[in-house]
This record gives structure tokens, sequence and C-alpha cells, in this order.
């Protein structure tokens, strides 16, 4: 249902925030539209030796009490084929998403492997990359997406970071 058949009104403000700040509401203000995105999960690291890091936990997001959406996992390189992780998840909207998990990478002695992907989040994601003769890093997801895993030319290849989850309150 259109927006101005939902309230009788009109569109009148938008307001993005891409970091912590305090929203306040508008004089005349009689209905509100929140979207909540958490943060993306970084891909882990590639190659073999020191062992690759870890990526790091997407970070939680909300709108006050009244929806957040949490971080995305970070990505894992625990062996010659690291499994994808798993999404954040959107709580207190009247729409939660989950958001998409991510790729796994996976190595071999034999051949340069690409690393898994970033999870996909409502503003797109990041995708693999293709090694080169030292491995190649990670490429940073959009708002909300996770980051993919770093290449290798050894025995491991980074998986990517998961995406954040989606909440829409009215």
């Amino acid at each position: 249902m259109p927006m101005s058949s939902a309230s009788g009104g009109r569109w009148l403000n938008t307001q993005n925030f891409t970091a912590s700040g305090t929203w306040t509401k508008p004089a005349g203000t009689q209905l509100v539209m929140v979207y909540v995105v958490g943060g993306g999960g970084g891909g882990s690291g590639g190659g073999t030796v020191p062992s690759p890091s870890a990526g790091a936990a997407g970070g939680t997001s909300s709108f006050g009490t009244h929806c957040s959406a949490t971080g995305g996992a970070g990505g894992h390189n625990t062996s010659s084929y690291s499994m994808g992780v798993a999404g954040g998840v959107g709580v207190g909207g009247d729409m939660n998403f989950t958001g998409n998990s991510s790729g796994a990478g996976c190595g071999s002695e034999s051949q340069n492997d690409k690393s898994g992907f970033g999870g996909a989040g409502p503003f797109g994601g990041a995708p693999r990359t293709t090694n080169g003769p030292l491995g190649q890093g990670g490429v940073a997801g959009q708002h909300g997406s996770g980051g993919s895993g770093g290449g290798s030319t050894g025995t491991r290849s980074g998986s990517g970071g998961a995406a954040g989850g989606y909440a829409h309150k009215m």
C-alpha cells in the first residue's frame, strides 16, 4: 500500500545514519518508517603460515529499543575447505530478515584457489577473489554485507563474512 494511502499524508523527510547518532522526531511527525541493518562480518585471511586469522563479526545496529539487527559472523579458515558462516538476524521489526550466509573458501596445494564470497546484504555483497602468485586480500562488502575471504596459493583460502540481519519497522 502506498505511503499516502496508509497514513493520509505524504513523505516529508529522510535521514540516514551510518554511524552512531541520535534521531529527533520532527515536529508534526505522525508516522516513522525505520530500516535497520546489522554490520557485515569480515572475511578470514588466506594462506598457510602463519595460520590465517578469522574475520571479526559485524556489529549490532538498533533503533532504540524498537528494533535491532545483529551483525553477520566473521569468516573462518580452519582447513583446506573453509565453510561459510551464518548471517545476522533482524529482531523486533514488523518484518525481520536473516542476512545471507557467506561462501566457503577452498584450497589445494596444486592450484591457485578462490576465496569465499561475502554474504549479500540488502545493498549488495562482496565477490570471490582470484589468487595471484602471493594470494590476494578479500574485498570489502557494501553496507551490511560481509567481506570476501582472502585468497591463497597454498592450502587455505578464507571463507567470506556473512551479511548482517535486517529489520523494518513502521
